[in-house]
């Protein structure tokens, strides 16, 4: 199957009301499967991220004294989401959690390498928007903090 096809098929599939989904041709087999109503929260915060324009930026410098009450922490690969510390059923962080800069706040299995995700700014985690197991995307927003 051709990658623009698939990329199509695959919006397609989001954007439907449709479960699991799953394809099989002699070449590839497809087999989605949305998890939970986390993922239409996921969908949604997506859509409502706009692209900053840098020449904005140049335009009208941020003032020192503004900060943005949230914060948005993305994945910062692909790969399978890990919520809870090694084997044990401790999570990394739960919503409500004061956490501070550099901070593990969970992890992301790539190539059977487990990478730290910490935490690029202090403040308050007030959203999880990725379950345990899950698959994340490069720049897929995770975590929602108060700052």
């Amino acid at each position: 199957m051709e990658y623009e096809k698939m990329i199509e098929l695959l919006r397609e599939v989001n954007d439907s009301n449709l479960i699991e989904f799953e394809l099989e041709d002699r070449d590839f087999r497809l087999k989605m499967k949305k998890e939970s109503k986390s993922n239409e929260n996921v969908v949604k915060a997506i859509e409502n991220t706009s692209l900053e324009n840098p020449a904005d930026e140049q335009k009208a410098p941020k003032k020192e004294t503004e900060r943005p009450k949230e914060h948005v922490i993305a994945s910062p690969m692909v790969g399978i989401f890990h919520a809870y510390e090694g084997e044990t059923e401790t999570p990394y962080v739960q919503v409500g959690d004061q956490v501070e800069k550099g901070q593990i706040i969970g992890a992301v299995e790539a190539m059977k390498l487990i990478n730290p995700l910490e935490a690029d700014i202090s403040g308050k985690i007030t959203e999880i928007l990725v379950d345990d197991g899950m698959l994340v995307e490069y720049d897929q927003p995770m975590f929602v903090m108060e700052v």
